[in-house]
Order: structure tokens, then sequence, then C-alpha cells
């Protein structure tokens, strides 16, 4: 879905996009030229794809436990705490987008997928006491509820996207949310006529399968959600959604 066509038409964005970080670098490494920085950007650049590919998939690997977590608890009828926090999870992938009122002229959020952004731009690791307004505060705590071990376990991506990936420090260049209630997989799209310069990552979220042997255990979502496993990044249950290709 990923092809050089549609990656070539963005090629002033990356120029720009490039020409920013050189700046950066030239600030926090004085005395080297532009050009001596961009020979340093160019060597990191050919390690880097690797740092990419794994955080990538760690990214997928966390957003499929969020959605193994809301199913292995939203129909617990032990009054768990656990229960409210996968019915308020629940929310952000039933409701990724712009909501309006019902004259359909204000918009409450402000782009595709930002509902859905708030939980992929929250940090668990934020100390919520000294910085009790800090905005995606109530993100923060559903994360904490997932993934416990967040303030040990340095594998975690928080937050789950930066402010490039989502379109916020380069705009035009990043992903825009989709979910798809209709697959198991999810898929990174090309751009399109609708969104000429964002790649579409589209997240699975089908209906929940009913638990059993013939598809998944609550068992096996409880094994998912604490994996932390550092080469593997798909749950082996194929009814677990997988997020990215």
């Amino acid at each position: 879905m990923l092809n050089s066509s549609n990656l070539l038409s963005r090629s002033q964005q990356i120029h720009e996009a490039e020409g920013q970080l050189i700046t950066k670098y030239e600030n926090k490494l004085q005395g080297l030229s532009k050009d001596n920085i961009k020979e340093v950007l160019d060597e990191i650049q050919k390690d880097a794809i690797v740092f990419c590919l794994i955080r990538f998939c760690q990214q997928a690997k966390q957003v499929s436990q969020i959605i193994a977590y809301i199913w292995r608890w939203i129909e617990d009828s032990s009054n768990n705490p656990a229960q409210n926090n996968a019915i308020e999870l629940h929310n952000y992938f039933t409701h990724p987008s712009p909501h309006r009122d019902a004259n359909n002229t204000k918009q409450i959020l402000a782009s595709v997928g930002e509902h859905l952004e708030r939980l992929f731009s929250a940090d668990p690791r934020k100390n919520l006491q000294e910085k009790p307004t800090y905005q995606y505060k109530k993100e923060a705590e559903l994360l904490r509820a997932v993934f416990t071990d967040y303030q040990t376990n340095q594998d975690l991506i928080f937050p789950m996207m930066d402010k490039a990936e989502l379109g916020i420090e380069y705009p035009g260049l990043g992903y825009i949310l989709n979910v798809d209630i209709n697959s198991y997989q999810g898929i990174l799209e090309d751009t399109d006529k609708n969104y000429p310069d964002l790649f579409t990552h589209c997240i699975p979220y089908p209906p929940r399968p009913q638990l059993g042997k013939a598809t998944v255990s609550q068992a096996e979502l409880e094994e998912w959600i604490e994996n932390r496993e550092e080469d593997k990044y798909y749950a082996p249950n194929c009814y677990i959604p997988t997020t990215s290709t």
C-alpha cells in the first residue's frame, strides 16, 4: 500500500522537514557545517531504519494489547475496576473522530481521529500529582491500567505516537488514524485524494468474538496483555487483532 510515487509527491515537504532537522542539529553541534551535519544525518538514517521498524512493531503490539484488555474486561461482571477502564478505552475506538452537534455545525474535536490521537499522545510516566492539569491525564491513567509496568519497562513506548507521527510537528507528514470494524488486520494505506499529504493508519477493531476455545479465551487475552517478550510483536492467536502490516 506504500509506493514510491506518493513518497516522491511529498518530496518538497520531506526536504523542508530535513532542513528543519539540519537546523536543529546545527544548533546542537556548534562548529560543524551544514554539509557535515548532513553527512552525520545520512549515517544516522542508515542505522535508523532498523530502529524505525522496531518502533513501528512495538507501537502495533501496544495497540493490540489495549484492544485485548478491552475485550478481556468489558463484559466482566465481577465489579472489577478494569471493566470501567475497558469501557472508557472502548469509546476511543468506537468514536475515534470528531463529533458534531445536532445541527452538524459545531465540531467538538478538530480532526479525523483526534479522539484516538489523545490516547496515543498520553504519557503514563508523567507525574500526574505534580501536573494535575496535564491535558492527557485521563488517557494516561487508562494506559497505566493496561501497562502496569509503565514506569519500569523502558521497552514500552510512551507517548505511543509522537508529534511527528501525528502530523503535528511537520504538518502534512505523518498518519491519519482510521478504525476498521471489519478486519482483524491493520494496514498502512497510501495517500489518496481525500488525504493527499497523510498516510492512513487503519486500526482493526472488529466486534469481539464469543470467547472460548474456538476463538480466543480469557487466559489468552491476559497472556497477550502481559507479554513483554522483545521479539514477540504479534499475538499468537489470529482472533486478537494485529494493528500493523
